[in-house]
């Protein structure tokens, strides 16, 4: 009886570093799709916020837009991005075009007419983070390279104007 207790101490000794690499290994990647999900489900509500006149608006003095049932502005929708992401994104980083039929380009949805393709871009960059640091660490005193790098990704939603 005591030779078993004895080998299963051994054992867990022998399993628990490995089980806990795994452990350290997993959580920046769930981390990173969890920030990536969240990323896209912010981008396809910016597509829908951009391509939608705002509901019983009427034209804004202030703006030069047009339209009178008053499109989003380029920063409006940048702005409204940047808070659905959580911060993952800043307004800086996202990018909104919108192309008429006949391949007019302006950056702003407030200045296309119903038709137009919206195309909204964000640029994020994926940090390795603090645990992804750890992680790279271990694996550097294990003989082998970083396991966990920054990544960029370029997020592209296209819609049309209503």
């Amino acid at each position: 009886m005591h030779a078993e207790r004895g080998s299963a101490a051994v054992e867990l000794a022998l399993l628990l570093p490995v089980l806990l690499l795994a452990a350290l290994v997993a959580i920046p990647v769930v981390l990173r799709i969890q920030e990536a999900n969240r990323l896209d489900e912010a981008v396809g509500a910016a597509l829908r916020y951009a391509t939608k006149a705002a509901p019983n608006a009427v034209a804004d003095p202030g703006m030069t837009c047009p339209d009178p049932r008053r499109r989003r502005s380029a920063s409006e929708v940048q702005t409204f991005l940047a808070d659905a992401s959580g911060g993952i994104v800043s307004a800086a980083q996202v990018g909104v075009v919108v192309r008429s039929a006949s391949g007019i380009e302006t950056p702003d949805p407030c200045r296309g007419v119903p038709g137009s393709t919206v195309t909204v871009t964000v640029d994020w960059v994926n940090e390795v983070g603090t645990i992804g640091e750890l992680v790279n660490g271990v694996a550097r005193l294990v003989g082998s390279g970083d396991v966990i790098t920054t990544s960029t990704r370029q997020l592209t939603a296209l819609g049309v104007l209503e």
